[in-house]
């Protein structure tokens, strides 16, 4: 009898520890933090130019509009409120900024702009989707 409760009771461990270990083996994937650290407003000029050909006050002036955006953006997300307003209010300060940059384009520019700005919807768009089957 002792033995049989002994057996039962080292199977009972090693079956309450398989999940731990299980889980210990599988850590979650690593976000990758460095892509997902926002581009400076230097950076964003810079990226912008390769694709655009901005002149040196085009550029100056995107630096100046990124810089407002990021500094709002992060004024906004150090506030208390819901998830899904502060959404809101980051996708407008977002159109805002696009808003002005568009006014600062040519024709040429706005065209090549708008196509950007379908790319990187798409990127964020597939972002969450993979973020959501993780």
């Amino acid at each position: 009898m002792k033995k049989h409760l002994f057996v039962l009771t080292g199977l009972f461990a090693l079956l309450a520890s398989t999940p731990q270990t299980s889980r210990a083996q599988d850590p979650p994937p690593a976000r990758d933090q460095e892509s997902r650290k926002p581009r400076t407003p230097d950076e964003v000029a810079a990226m912008l130019d390769g694709k655009l050909s901005l002149s040196d006050d085009q550029k100056a002036k995107i630096q100046q509009i990124v810089a407002e955006r990021q500094q709002r953006i992060r004024e906004l997300m150090d506030t208390s409120g819901r998830r899904r307003r502060r959404g809101r209010q980051i996708k407008s300060i977002y159109e805002e900024s696009d808003h002005k940059i568009m006014a600062l384009l040519n024709n040429d520019q706005k065209q090549k702009y708008k196509e950007i700005q379908k790319q990187m919807r798409e990127h964020a768009r597939q972002r969450r989707h993979d973020r959501g089957s993780n």
